[in-house]
């Protein structure tokens, strides 16, 4: 429906690139493979399909329009929506305190639902606008220096907030975050809310 559209997949280090070019031959589809430039990609880019994490931050950062993406095995999802009422997982989302960019996590993650929106934005520019305007508010959230610990900050109030049973303990998102400890897996240790 885009016929001028060009592709662009980044491919970080510990992806082998074979798995891209087999999907780009067995799909018969022109994509550019770049190998973890993801600013410069992002920078030539109107519009991203990203994993949750930071893609979502950076894309506003860099304004560019973007849906989320994200599948965990069945049992790891039933698992996290047991133990947590965490409803945005995208950091642009969580900033902003409402959904600006699209989620489709789990079993709404089909490519099918995934084109229908992304054709739907990118052929909509007030739509291109909206979310455009929304980052704006999110980098003006972040401010310049020290954005980092501001939105680590923002995620860490969020979490607390939301999640059930779940808490960030603040020595050891320190910790993680200078690689000193690694006490808790990932970044949530469960501990009971006080």
């Amino acid at each position: 429906e885009l016929p001028l559209a060009q592709f662009i997949a980044i491919k970080f280090s510990d992806i082998p690139k074979s798995i891209f070019e087999n999907f780009i031959t067995n799909h018969n589809i022109d994509v550019k493979i770049i190998e973890g430039d993801i600013y410069n990609a992002l920078n030539a880019s109107d519009f991203a399909i990203g994993a949750s994490g930071t893609s979502s931050l950076e894309a506003a950062i860099m304004d560019v329009p973007m849906v989320i993406i994200y599948k965990f095995s069945d049992i790891s999802y039933i698992l996290i929506k047991l133990a947590t009422r965490v409803p945005l997982i995208g950091l642009a989302n969580i900033i902003a305190g409402k959904k600006i960019i699209e989620e489709f996590i789990q079993w709404k993650a089909k490519p099918e639902n995934i084109a229908k929106t992304a054709l739907d934005i990118l052929k909509n520019p007030e739509k291109i606008n909206s979310i455009k305007n929304e980052f704006s508010k999110v980098r003006l959230s972040l401010g310049d220096a020290g954005a980092n610990v501001r939105a680590a900050g923002v995620v860490y109030d969020f979490i607390n907030k939301k999640a059930l049973g779940c808490r960030l303990d603040k020595k050891t998102v320190e910790a993680q975050g200078s690689r000193e400890k690694k006490s808790a897996p990932g970044w949530c240790r469960l501990e009971e809310k006080k």
